[in-house]
């Protein structure tokens, strides 16, 4: 039993496209984003132009999993409820998922946590996401049924989401292009940003049936 699932959330992203009287989108999806993403494409095809999926996973539970010491530390509580020991816990964090080949220093790291904290604080969320994540299973039986034109982009060094989870989830999509990007983790460094916005912005105008240059080419 869980507070609400991925398809939950899925029916949600669809929800917003009524609200905005929009047919069809272009969906970009990252880590759970792309799960969710992924559901709205197989669910409901008319209603998504292109799919990108960016260091997601298929679900499948034969595939590698986070190294230990990362799911130790995402599954371990901050020292206390204060707002320093929240930070310090969450830059540990970020510390370890994030791309070992465009790190970034803790005054950078911090800045993004104390925003996205500013923003919202509510720790039983992630606890909530976590278990839709878990409940909805594998994803490749549906996965097979997804015909929209599909990116599939992967950092190499991922210690979260294991590379192999992305060739998993290109392998089961049909025509699925799958991008790799070298020194890249659980993160969007800023210096992968206009690579792969470039990435997405030509799989979307092309309507995904061009060849992508990969990011260990493409200008930073």
């Amino acid at each position: 039993r869980v507070p609400y699932t991925l398809s939950d959330m899925g029916a949600d992203a669809v929800g917003v496209l009524d609200a905005l009287g929009a047919k069809a989108a272009h969906v970009v999806g990252a880590s759970m984003g792309g799960m969710i993403a992924q559901i709205v494409a197989a669910s409901y095809p008319s209603r998504v132009k292109t799919l990108t999926s960016i260091m997601s996973s298929s679900g499948d539970p034969s595939l590698p999993t986070a190294r230990p010491e990362v799911t130790r530390q995402l599954l371990r509580r901050p020292k206390s409820g204060d707002w320093d020991d929240l930070v310090a816990h969450s830059l540990e964090s970020f510390r370890m998922i994030g791309s070992p080949g465009y790190p970034r220093s803790d005054d950078e790291l911090r800045a993004l946590i104390v925003e996205g904290m500013e923003r919202s604080l509510y720790p039983q969320g992630f606890l909530r996401q976590l278990a839709a994540i878990v409940a909805d299973g594998s994803r490749v039986e549906r996965l097979g049924t997804i015909e929209v034109p599909t990116l599939v982009i992967h950092g190499k060094a991922d210690p979260l989401v294991p590379v192999e989870c992305g060739f998993h989830t290109a392998l089961h999509i049909r025509g699925a292009k799958l991008e790799l990007i070298d020194g890249m983790g659980h993160d969007f460094p800023p210096q992968l940003i206009q690579p792969i916005a470039s990435m997405i912005v030509r799989h979307i105008s092309r309507g995904g049936r061009s060849t992508v240059v990969p990011a260990s080419t493409a200008p930073l």
